[in-house]
């Protein structure tokens, strides 16, 4: 179900009026696991919910056989089983596809990849982890188990939460609470103008180069797009998370924050603690420290790096461009540690610089996970580093032609959103989250500001198509 369709919108103010006056947790849990239910059906179809309520029902059960037994073989095992589903719909879709084998085509045909599936496996496995190490007890109540899988505001791209952060919060009655229920709706609707305003207008230039790198037009235009396509992922994924916060924060329910200003990191360690932090927490709790973390020697480690940003791109995607894309990012990572480039207490010109030059190799880390093959990947870098300054020595001769694309208004205002969003992330550094700086207005200033920010949003959906949510591909 997409965020902004009427669907959603009657879907949300339903769930929001009954939930503003249903307080006791009894009550409340399955309400709200229906309603999770009842989203993922109409966003996934009833197939995919009932292989979804099929894996929410093993995650109960097998939590038991792991509590009673406590080896490491039974969380292995719960572990393999648990992958199966993705390994299958999503991966062996993608081989099958490459080589034509119709064995399993209509399956994949009929059913697809079930709504969340990357989100909701790993969401178990943490669950599975907790109830071995003792962090958690296993849940005899499989209605907190359900909803845990199946939050409706994060189903399908996370923020990925601790389960026992998203419980605790639920056996509590509900008592309505007017400001965390307001912060929850400015959430969304700064989420929203995020990706309707800055991602979706951003996306155009991005798109149009893309789909055909090797065009016929200058390579500065595949130079901007490269440059922008990092902007339009943030805001983009961004946006999402906020929305996704603040829909869980009108149910009483808070969630981490996914992003921090990752833009303004000063190295590429940095980068990527900011980044999808719900995701670089899963890595390093279930992958990076169970390899041994930091604790072994330097060979170790760095191995441990690349094994953890190579699980990475595979768990975005397929194809060959999200594994060397991981893999790119994990060789960055391992070179910042032995130059001991990664400290993130850098001040003056030191951070200016490592600022600069996480920047640059983050974006040349974009092109591989952005280019729909390698071979797009192999026309994009000799367009990018042959063909940009050729173009840029034409331009100085006057000599270059600029009209292949013809800009939109919608471009100009993609620019103003990079405008708006390196702002947002400078205001947010200096002062907190964006939201609390507002709450500090006029009562009547913020009112004009979140109105004008809806009609923003709603003039663009009016406007064409809202493409998905980007991350909602994973």
């Amino acid at each position: 179900m997409n965020f902004f369709s009427l669907e959603f919108l009657i879907f949300f103010i339903a769930i929001l009026v009954i939930f503003i006056f249903v307080k006791k947790a009894k009550v409340r849990l399955p309400l709200l696991l229906l309603a999770n239910l009842v989203f993922y059906s109409i966003g996934g179809g009833f197939i995919a919910l009932g292989i979804f309520v099929a894996i929410i029902a093993y995650f109960y059960g097998y939590s038991f056989l792991i509590k009673k037994y406590k080896k490491k073989w039974t969380l292995i095992l719960g572990i393999v089983l648990s992958l199966l589903p993705l390994l299958f719909f999503k991966y062996l879709s993608y081989i099958f596809r490459q080589y034509n084998v119709s064995t399993f085509s209509g399956v994949f045909s009929t059913v697809g990849v079930p709504l969340g599936i990357s989100f909701f496996t790993l969401q178990g496995i943490s669950y599975f982890a907790d109830v071995y190490s003792g962090k958690v007890e296993v849940e005899k109540n499989p209605l907190f188990v359900g909803i845990f899988l199946s939050l409706f505001s994060t189903v399908t791209s996370g923020p990925f939460e601790n389960y026992s952060h998203v419980v605790d919060q639920l056996k509590k009655d509900y008592e309505f609470n007017y400001e965390q229920t307001a912060d929850g709706l400015k959430n969304m609707v700064l989420g929203m103008f995020l990706k309707l305003f800055v991602a979706e207008n951003l996306g155009i230039i991005v798109n149009a180069y893309y789909t055909s790198p090797g065009g016929n037009y200058s390579s500065l235009w595949l130079l901007l797009s490269t440059i922008l396509f990092g902007f339009q992922l943030y805001a983009d994924f961004y946006g999402y998370s906020l929305i996704a916060k603040g829909t869980a924060e009108t149910m009483g329910i808070e969630l981490m924050d996914n992003f921090h200003q990752p833009f303004l990191s000063s190295s590429i360690s940095s980068f990527w603690s900011r980044w999808h932090i719900s995701f670089q927490k899963w890595l390093t709790k279930h992958i990076y420290i169970p390899l041994g973390g930091s604790r072994v020697k330097t060979p170790r480690i760095l191995a441990n790096v690349l094994i953890v940003f190579l699980v990475s791109g595979l768990w975005h995607g397929t194809g060959l461009t999200f594994i060397c894309w991981g893999l790119v990012n994990g060789l960055y990572i391992c070179l910042e540690r032995l130059l001991h480039l990664n400290s993130k207490q850098k001040v003056g010109w030191r951070r200016i610089v490592g600022t600069i030059y996480t920047f640059i190799f983050i974006t040349i880390s974009w092109i591989f996970f952005r280019a729909n093959s390698i071979s797009d990947v192999g026309i994009i870098f000799k367009q990018i580093f042959v063909g940009v300054p050729k173009d840029l020595y034409h331009a100085f001769n006057g000599t270059i032609s600029w009209a292949v694309f013809n800009p939109s208004v919608r471009v100009g205002f993609g620019f103003i959103g990079l405008f708006l969003v390196w702002i947002l992330d400078f205001v947010e550094r200096k002062f907190g989250s964006l939201v609390t700086i507002i709450n500090k207005w006029n009562s009547v200033l913020r009112l004009i500001f979140y109105i004008a920010l809806i009609f923003v949003a709603i003039g663009f959906v009016k406007w064409g198509e809202t493409s998905e949510f980007m991350y909602a591909q994973f």
